[in-house]
Order: structure tokens, then sequence, then C-alpha cells
């Protein structure tokens, strides 16, 4: 049901990167996180959702590799109306649009860093 969706995406996205914090395992259950939240989408589950549990609720998009998730990010966090969020996630969108991944994660996850990437770990860009 739409409760245990949220719960779910909750457990499943952030508790792992805050648990986790510098290692491969911070994004393990990434995946998993990310069909929660587009199987409540799909359902529309998120009919009466307020706009902070609808942020939390998007987060898989945002945090997803996929340029495909990110454009349905970009819509969804654009629908809130919350242009500080919507600012995270046209950040993230550019990050995957440039890159097709998220530079800052590449050592914890055994990727070889290119020097565009390194640039861009060096200029902050991690979250």
């Amino acid at each position: 049901n739409a409760s245990t969706a949220r719960a779910a995406i909750l457990l499943f996205d952030q508790v792992p990167r805050n648990v986790f914090r510098g290692s491969a395992q911070a994004f393990a259950a990434d995946p998993l996180a990310r069909a929660i939240c587009q199987g409540l989408l799909a359902r529309r589950w998120n009919a009466g959702l307020s706009r902070h549990e609808m942020q939390f609720v998007l987060m898989p998009l945002m945090h997803s590799e996929h340029i495909t998730d990110q454009r349905l990010s970009l819509s969804r966090y654009a629908e809130l109306g919350d242009s500080f969020v919507l600012g995270f996630a046209r950040a993230h969108y550019r990050m995957i649009a440039r890159f097709g991944r998220f530079p800052h994660r590449n050592a914890v996850l055994g990727r070889t860093s290119t020097a565009t990437e390194l640039r861009a770990i060096e200029a902050g860009n991690a979250w």
C-alpha cells in the first residue's frame, strides 16, 4: 500500500546513504528504492501526499544514474513548485547529462574517473 511504499523508499534510499556513507553499500539498494518509487507513481499512490512527503518519494529518481529517471525527477520536482528542491534536481540532472554517472561515486564504486570528472569532483559537485 501507499504507506508501506513511502516507508520502503525512505528505508532503501535514505538509510543506506547515511549508515554506509563513503562506501559502495550506500548505493546498493538504489535499484530497489527506484522500483518502489516508480510503482508508487504508476499506481498514483502519491495523490494527497504533501510536498515534503513527495520530496522524499522522488529522491530515488534524483539519485539515479539513468537519464530517463533524471528527466522524470525534473518533471515531478517542478510540479511540486519548490524552487529550492528543484535546484538540486537540476544539479543532479546536469551531472548525469554531462557524465552519464555521478563522478563523486566513482572511488567507492571502483570506477576510474576521467580528468573532467576529477575536476567536477574538485569543484564540489557531490552530495
